[in-house]
């Protein structure tokens, strides 16, 4: 074989081996700033979510404790708040 053969041979591999090994780290960076964006963005949802649960929790117990309070009665409550967020029902 010729050395400009070996040369060609073995460069040529090396050559697409590392624009192969650029491609494919590209690509798995791109997907994986895409994956935790999306778990960011299902973080703050859950966030959200939990916040609002604890609130009207908080509200339940607490119009709970008027109401059975000897000085003030259902009349006293004041109205449910609305919200901004969609509940499930």
């Amino acid at each position: 074989m010729d050395p400009i053969q070996i040369w060609t041979m073995v460069g040529g591999t090396g050559i697409v081996t590392i624009v192969v090994d650029r491609l494919l780290t590209h690509l798995l960076k791109a997907r994986g700033s895409k994956v935790q964006e999306r778990r960011k963005e299902i973080d703050r949802a859950d966030a959200a979510e939990r916040d609002a649960r604890i609130l009207r929790e908080s509200l339940a117990i607490h119009r709970r404790v008027i109401i059975d309070a000897p000085c003030l009665g259902p009349a006293d409550l004041p109205e449910w708040p609305t919200t901004t967020h969609k509940t499930k029902e």
